[in-house]
């Protein structure tokens, strides 16, 4: 519910257009930082989100990627953007508001592909609840996408810590990174070490993580 109330302990999410510009220049700075987890030739699985939006701008940078999404905006920027890059648009039942779609046809399309890496953005990450969702919906997209991968990375501000969305994504056990402005509170960081995530900070701090992926440099 746009507008509504936040109940007590539970995440609540604007309107698409409200979230790009909230914290956009610590989503930048996730994208930026990402794109060391994506290199020539990978499959890759995006999902909705104002964060991987910023995310799917810096995949031009990348050659010959498979990119597959439920998002009309993303499958939009990678397409114009990268002239090398196949995209695939995961179809069914189409929302205006996000640019998604979701729903049995689009986990059935999902279930034709298999990729390296699902990158995700999130509605809430937490120590003991885990990935969750404000969106029945759009947490089953995402759960079939990590079904379909071999990594999971997930994409969040600090702005996600703490608070649980009531649809459960994935523990923290199922996360290979998470890739965030900041360094999260002890609480969080102690789960995540304890559950192998591999955390990537903003400012240059890699936090239990050396470096991953493939660097800009070699890329060019």
């Amino acid at each position: 519910m746009h507008g509504a109330a936040k109940p007590p302990g539970l995440s609540v999410e604007g309107s698409f257009q409200q979230r790009l510009s909230e914290n956009s220049a610590a989503k930048l700075e996730i994208a930026r930082l990402a794109l060391d987890l994506v290199a020539p030739g990978d499959t890759i699985f995006v999902d909705t989100g104002s964060t991987t939006l910023f995310f799917s701008q810096q995949l031009s940078q990348v050659e010959n990627l498979r990119v597959i999404t439920n998002s009309a905006a993303i499958a939009d920027v990678v397409a114009k953007g990268n002239e090398t890059a196949a995209v695939y648009l995961i179809g069914g039942r189409y929302d205006a508001g996000n640019r998604e779609a979701y729903g049995p046809q689009a986990i059935a399309q999902i279930g034709s592909f298999y990729a390296r890496r699902t990158f995700l953005t999130v509605a809430s990450l937490d120590a003991h609840a885990g990935v969750a969702d404000v969106n029945i919906d759009e947490a089953d997209v995402a759960k079939a996408m990590i079904a379909r991968s071999e990594e999971l990375v997930i994409l969040a501000d600090s702005t996600k810590f703490g608070p649980s969305g009531p649809y459960t994504v994935s523990a923290l056990d199922d996360i290979s990174y998470l890739v965030t402005e900041r360094r999260p509170d002890k609480s969080l960081m102690n789960g995540l070490r304890s559950s192998g995530v591999k955390v990537i900070c903003g400012g240059g701090r890699r936090v239990g993580v050396e470096k991953a992926g493939v660097s800009r440099a070699s890329r060019q």
